[in-house]
């Protein structure tokens, strides 16, 4: 299968551009999704800062860094590293993970060098950063990692609903199951909303998903929930109530059948690498 990148920026795009923008860090990103690989402009999967600009303005460099950065990034890892490029520059590792599932990896550094001085070969005296700790790295792994992440929800919404637009009362059923984003929301609601009867309903809705209602909904809910778990400092309660749940651990319970991990392990894990957070 080919992909074809599209005439206009994907919206994860758009914001990582805006991010570039906002922060002073250099940084870029390795997908490990060959899709969205081949989507992505080959300019945020690469460092824009003087000095490494300068450096792959050769190309025998610039294959060197290419090959050193997608053998750094290939194998999944878990624990933020920092590491040194073949020509000195230092940078912190920041892998993605979603469900479980290795996502890529965010390389975000900066450098000790001068921008107008290329080094004459491959073999570089080592240049450390003025900054030792990994604060500003932490900062910006975060805010990529909530962005990411939205990506991945919004992208499996818009699958759900391309797959409901092949029934024009389902999309709407869709669109208001994605409005509401309750897990308390009651198929006659939905079956009033489009004008079916709550049996029909449920028939029609299930020739169109795939699946049904409550499973659906259920799918939503908890996309909605890891969003606010992990980008938000609403309590596991509040966030559990803003859904609709009438008791907490149930919804601790479809939360861990959904993400192999409880609400506040997700937390703590989204929170790396940085400071740590009140739960």
């Amino acid at each position: 299968m080919t992909f074809m990148k599209p005439e206009q920026p994907l919206p994860l795009e758009k914001s990582l551009r805006s991010l570039r923008h906002l922060s002073s860090v250099s940084y870029c990103f390795k997908p490990a999704d060959p899709s969205l690989k081949a989507q992505l402009s080959p300019e945020l999967q690469q460092h824009r800062c003087g000095y490494c600009l300068a450096v792959k303005a050769d190309p025998r460099r610039m294959q060197a860094c290419i090959e050193a950065d997608d053998g750094r990034a290939a194998a999944p890892f878990s624990e933020p590293r920092r590491v040194e490029c073949p020509f000195g520059v230092q940078e912190w590792l920041i892998p993605i993970w979603h469900d479980d599932t290795y996502q890529g990896c965010l390389f975000v550094g900066e450098h000790g060098g001068n921008p107008d001085r290329v080094p004459s070969g491959l073999e570089v005296e080592f240049q450390s950063l003025t900054r030792e700790e990994h604060g500003d790295a932490a900062a910006v792994g975060r805010v990529f990692q909530e962005l990411y992440l939205r990506h991945l929800e919004q992208g499996r919404t818009a699958a759900l609903l391309q797959q409901a637009s092949a029934d024009e009362k389902m999309l709407q059923a869709m669109e208001l199951i994605r409005h509401e984003c309750r897990i308390n929301l009651r198929v006659e609601e939905l079956a009033r909303a489009v004008h079916l009867s709550p049996s029909r309903f449920l028939h029609r809705f299930k020739d169109c998903m795939g699946q049904g209602v409550r499973s659906t909904l259920r799918e939503v809910v908890m996309e909605k929930g890891h969003h606010l778990v992990t980008a938000t400092d609403l309590s596991i309660l509040q966030i559990s109530e803003e859904l609709g749940y009438a008791n907490q651990n149930h919804f601790a319970q479809h939360f861990k059948a959904r993400f192999n991990c409880s609400a506040t392990t997700a937390r703590r894990q989204a929170r790396r690498p940085g400071e740590e957070i009140e739960e």
